[in-house]
């Protein structure tokens, strides 16, 4: 079987062929799907170097082993002699099977280390408790620090791993931190209030909303995020940078939701991924409609733009464009809210290996043209949504693959022309000009 070195793969994730992270063995194995908590962690090991009490960690983003001899070859190499492993799971045992299989098999033999599987989205996981060792307190306790985040907290993550291999109890509680809120260049630790941020805009310019992960803010990998603003105040519209830990939270939702009505946001510029909406809309009963989640606060336009977990050299070279996984969750799914999508404005630089964790570690790089074309999109319907009804021009397109002409824009189970019909009669009555008066036919 042909292996790769990971330091001359071409590809960070989904590689069709198997592995080596080229990783030491350590006494504490952490692995993560985010490339963000393997900076942070990567970061925060260094903060403990320089005080002279840093455990020996490794660090891996566990998509880097998706082939199954790429997760034999890690536990052989590197997870065997150590003396903990933690795994944080975003999406539960399924989105790496193999490897938290091959991992809870070995905690069990006799000399394996033992395993300790977390949610990577702050919800309990009972298949993941059960798979676990040790007790339930350490393990909510260490999750605490993860799902709160932030430099400190990962700083006393890693000490507390250091008090669980030696029998210690983890005293010190994580430090809260912000759920979402807004962010500006230059304040990452001062995070502006939506009047101080508004110093910055021109008067009475449409408002475009920059919705992404906090994890992208605690990580400092904010170069996609800067190429929007940046692009936003050149296309004349005023930018509100917001940061949200998770859509889907109660808490950092419903901060985004008041943000984006304070701002009276024109259109939203959306750099998370997945779907945010409800699929029953928050109604058993009506299990056809879905709720807006947090952007339903506003009438606007939401574009989703997409961070891509390929480096950009393997996107330009690749036929089919973005990865199968880019496309599950920065296209297919946000569809079902109803998003417009743009174009991926942003991808990942080649990787560096960090000198203490032997991770290798990655940031976003922006592509500032392809940024500019998102925002000019944006900006194009914020102005359309201000035109009236009556000066707007609208093309309604029906496919044309009949047998006869009987059959002109047919589609299976559907009166297309009646449609048509149904439809101009509801621009009429909203003021559209159709020049004329009468909308008529059988």
């Amino acid at each position: 079987m042909h292996l790769l070195k990971i330091d001359e793969s071409g590809a960070l994730y989904d590689s069709d062929e198997a592995v080596d992270l080229g990783q030491p063995a350590g006494e504490i194995i952490f692995l993560t799907s985010a490339d963000t908590e393997v900076a942070l962690l990567s970061a925060a090991i260094d903060t403990l170097a320089a005080t002279g009490d840093a455990p020996d960690l490794r660090v891996a983003n566990y998509l880097s082993l998706s082939h199954p001899y790429s997760v034999d070859l890690y536990i052989q190499n590197t997870v065997a002699g150590a003396r903990l492993i933690v795994v944080r799971l975003l999406g539960g045992q399924a989105y790496w099977s193999y490897g938290v299989q091959q991992l809870a098999e070995q905690a069990k033999q006799p000399g394996g280390t033992p395993v300790i599987f977390l949610p990577g989205d702050g919800k309990p996981d009972p298949e993941l408790d059960y798979l676990s060792g040790f007790s339930t307190e350490t393990r909510r306790n260490l999750a605490a620090y993860l799902d709160a985040g932030g430099r400190d907290n990962a700083v006393q993550f890693l000490i507390a791993l250091s008090d669980v291999v030696n029998g210690s109890a983890v005293a010190v509680p994580p430090k809260p931190l912000l759920r979402a809120g807004i962010y500006w260049p230059g304040r990452v630790g001062d995070v502006p209030g939506l009047d101080a941020l508004q110093a910055f805009w021109q008067p009475g310019a449409p408002v475009a909303a920059i919705v992404f992960y906090r994890a992208l803010m605690q990580a400092g990998d904010l170069a996609p995020v800067d190429a929007l603003i940046d692009a936003c105040q050149k296309a004349g519209l005023n930018p509100l940078p917001i940061f949200g830990a998770s859509l889907k939270e109660a808490e950092s939702g419903g901060i985004v939701a008041n943000l984006l009505q304070a701002a009276s946001v024109d259109v939203i510029l959306n750099l998370t991924s997945f779907a945010v909406s409800d699929p029953s809309g928050g109604d058993d009963a009506m299990p056809g409609l879905r709720s807006a989640g947090p952007f339903g606060a506003v009438d606007a336009p939401v574009f989703q733009l997409v961070l891509s977990a390929s480096l950009v050299d393997d996107w330009t070279q690749s036929g089919a464009g973005l990865t199968a996984r880019d496309l599950a969750m920065n296209v297919a799914l946000p569809e079902l809210d109803g998003r417009i999508l743009t174009r991926a404005i942003g991808f990942k630089r080649a990787p560096q290996r960090h000198a203490l964790t032997h991770a290798m570690t990655t940031a976003y790089d922006a592509v500032p043209d392809r940024a500019e074309f998102a925002v000019q999109l944006a900006a194009a319907w914020s102005r359309l949504r201000k035109t009236p009804a009556s000066e707007k021009r609208v093309a309604l397109i029906m496919a044309n693959y009949p047998n006869r002409d009987g059959r002109l824009a047919n589609g299976v189970g559907l009166d297309t022309p009646a449609s048509v019909l149904g439809t101009m009669r509801a621009m009429q009555d909203a003021g559209y000009d159709l020049a004329s008066d009468d909308v008529v036919g059988d």
